[in-house]
């Protein structure tokens, strides 16, 4: 039979066992199995835009990288708790291979990785040459070009390359960005119209015309997006003053998520 003092050092003994191996358990060098199952790159869209599809092991948040040679590192962080996530990758030059990275946003997550490789721009836009001047406030610019005989509407310049463009027929009335990175043209033919960066048609405000009534006149002369991520515009409004019939302004709100 041990004696008291064998007992208390075995005893100590297993205690430092369970300790050693708790600590295994918990070691912070070791590699954590990544949180995102699967990558998937949509190169369907217009433009330069990619759609990224990451498919998550469990519900959470994830954090996205992407870049090429030569071009910008750039980050996306979607915090929703969502099994799948779809991004869009917008900023990104022609003709380059890259390599997008997901992850869990959390210290010593492991990233899965996906390839792909942008087009080239159309030869309209390529022969479209480019000067900066200066430094910009902004990484990315907005230009719109009117007038020109092969390519109307907007471009997207950032560090002196097209990263993005939309066409518009005609010259806008005014333009302005919501949150989540939308873009709501006034255009003067097709009236208030919400693009995402791919250059898909969101969410549209017609102008009224004849057999189509609206409760709002002729829209025009810019869009506002609000803190609240609603839009102000101004329109035609017609009032009868006595026996005269008078047009003036009027400012609506409109919330395109409702109508």
């Amino acid at each position: 039979m041990p004696s008291v003092p064998a007992v208390r050092r075995l005893a100590a003994a297993a205690a430092l066992a369970v300790v050693a191996a708790v600590a295994a358990c918990d070691d912070p060098a070791g590699p954590r199995p990544s949180q995102v199952l699967a990558l998937q790159v949509d190169t369907t869209n217009i433009g330069l835009v990619r759609e990224l599809t990451v498919t998550m092991r469990e519900p959470g948040p994830v954090a996205v990288t992407y870049a090429a040679a030569g071009a910008p590192t750039l980050a996306l962080r979607a915090d929703s708790i969502s099994a799948v996530h779809r991004l869009l990758l917008p900023r990104l030059r022609q003709g380059k291979a890259y390599t997008v990275r997901a992850a869990a946003p959390v210290d010593g997550a492991t990233a899965v990785e996906a390839q792909f490789t942008t087009d080239s721009l159309p030869a309209v836009l390529r022969a479209i040459q480019i000067t900066q001047v200066g430094q910009a406030s902004l990484p990315v610019q907005l230009i719109e070009v009117v007038g020109a005989t092969q390519f109307g509407g907007l471009l997207f310049i950032e560090d002196g390359q097209i990263v993005g463009w939309l066409n518009v027929v005609g010259s806008l009335f005014g333009a302005t960005r919501r949150a989540g990175g939308t873009v709501v043209l006034l255009d003067p033919t097709l009236g208030l119209v919400e693009y995402d960066l791919g250059g898909r048609q969101r969410r549209r405000l017609p102008h009224p015309e004849v057999g189509a009534p609206t409760a709002y006149g002729r829209i025009h002369h810019d869009v506002i997006a609000t803190p609240q991520n609603t839009l102000y515009f101004i329109a035609n409004e017609t009032q009868v003053v006595g026996a005269d019939t008078v047009v003036g302004e009027s400012i609506w709100e409109w919330a395109p998520e409702s109508g």
